[in-house]
C-alpha cells in the first residue's frame, strides 16, 4: 500500500510547483520530484495503474514547472490536476487494496 508520507511530500512538491516563481526554484522542484518518483518506484513495485498515476502526478507537476509540454493549458491547471491524481490514488489504493500489493511480497 502507498503510504500517506509518499502522498504528502509528492502534495508538498505539487504545492511548491504552484508557487514556484523563477528558474532555481522551478528547477530545484523540476529535480526534486523526478529523483523523488524514480527514487519511490525504484523501491517498490506496485501494479501498473499504480505506477501510471504516478507518473501522471509527475508528468502534471512538471507541466506546471515549464518542462514537460502543458498542451496549452495553464500550470495552474497541471497542479490542480495532479492534486487530484494524488486524492485518486489514495483512493484506489484505498478501495482496491487487496489487488495493489508490492510484487515482492508475492510468491
Amino acid at each position: 500500500m502507498i503510504s500517506n508520507q509518499f502522498t504528502k511530500q509528492l502534495k508538498a512538491l505539487c504545492l511548491l510547483a504552484k508557487e514556484a516563481g523563477n528558474g532555481f526554484e522551478k528547477a530545484a522542484i523540476f529535480s526534486a520530484t523526478e529523483l523523488f518518483v524514480a527514487n519511490f518506484l525504484d523501491r517498490n513495485a506496485y501494479c501498473e495503474d499504480v505506477n501510471h498515476r504516478i507518473q501522471g502526478i509527475k508528468y502534471h507537476i512538471n507541466a506546471a514547472l515549464g518542462y514537460e509540454s502543458a498542451n496549452g493549458y495553464h500550470s495552474s491547471s497541471h497542479t490542480d490536476w495532479a492534486l487530484l491524481e494524488i486524492d485518486a490514488l489514495l483512493s484506489l489504493t484505498i478501495d482496491t487494496t487487496d489487488k495493489i500489493v508490492l510484487i515482492s511480497d508475492v510468491g
